[in-house]
């Protein structure tokens, strides 16, 4: 099995691909935690590549001036996983670096690079009932190839991390990299977010309750609204903001929205613009 190198002899700059071409144009969730990362990697003095989809190389290039961006891979979803598994462990990207970043449970078969995969959480296999089918088939699989042939896996937590040795005992090392958090855009200046969420229709006219997150079964909404009915029955004034785009098999927290007793004071914001979200949770 390759290695990862931990630490590189000094003046030497290290090469890494990071693999993004699973993040949607909205970024949302695990898309959240791959962009900061390809944000992070050049300002280090990391010589990255960032592995695109081939319709999607502007994107990154805007967002990510300091990177080489590679479009490689196809746009369409079946075969950009065929590809991803298959292809990509053999390009030219992989010939050329020292480490390739897996950010979301899969990596290139047969790698010519040591790949470090990022494992997110383990409810495909601890609640699979939360994910639809063909994902949990999916993501189980490639799980199972990554605990055995990964250099080493990164957990976003210790208890992911102690969730992963339980439930798939991996034969590679586990490291712990906790999420961080952009302190240039959440801080607790808030003198320019009255305009801002004015212009977006966010007046903030009473006390709020904010939930921000793909709408999906695993994210409790259910229990957040009979939560929320609790508490709206002793405050007349509190509100519930709903921000998120909305996931799969939601059809029984619609139900609940609409027969809520205090539906009119439930706000579904859609998904929220970057530049808008720090101003909504500085004022929840």
């Amino acid at each position: 099995m390759a290695r990862v190198r931990r630490n590189a002899p000094r003046g030497v700059v290290m090469k890494v691909a990071l693999d993004v071409s699973a993040v949607p144009p909205k970024i949302a969730g695990a898309g959240r935690y791959i962009a900061e990362v390809a944000a992070r990697l050049p300002d280090a003095g990391i010589e990255t590549t960032l592995v695109t989809r081939r319709g999607d190389a502007s994107r990154w290039r805007e967002r990510t001036p300091g990177a080489t961006i590679a479009p490689l891979v196809p746009n369409a979803r079946a075969p950009r996983l065929i590809y991803e598994a298959l292809r990509l462990g053999s390009s030219s990207v992989a010939r050329g670096v020292e480490v390739w970043h897996a950010p979301h449970y899969t990596m290139p078969h047969r790698a010519k690079a040591p790949v470090v995969v990022t494992i997110h959480d383990l409810t495909l296999f601890t609640h699979p009932e939360w994910h639809e089918r063909t994902k949990v088939t999916f993501f189980q699989r490639a799980m199972r190839y990554a605990v055995r042939h990964a250099a080493a896996l990164l957990c976003v937590s210790e208890f992911t991390a102690r969730e992963l040795r339980d439930v798939l005992a991996p034969r590679v090392p586990v490291l712990v990299a906790p999420l961080g958090v952009d302190h240039q855009r959440f801080h607790a200046d808030a003198s320019a977010d009255a305009s801002l969420l004015a212009e977006v229709t966010f007046d903030v006219r009473a006390p709020y309750l904010l939930f921000v997150g793909t709408l999906e079964p695993r994210k409790g909404l259910d229990v957040l609204l009979a939560a929320f009915g609790e508490l709206a029955a002793s405050d007349p004034h509190l509100e519930l903001w709903i921000a998120g785009q909305t996931g799969w098999h939601m059809d029984a927290v619609r139900e609940q929205l609409r027969r809520h007793p205090y539906a009119a004071r439930i706000r579904q914001l859609g998904f929220v613009d970057d530049a808008v979200l720090p101003a909504l949770f500085r004022h929840a």
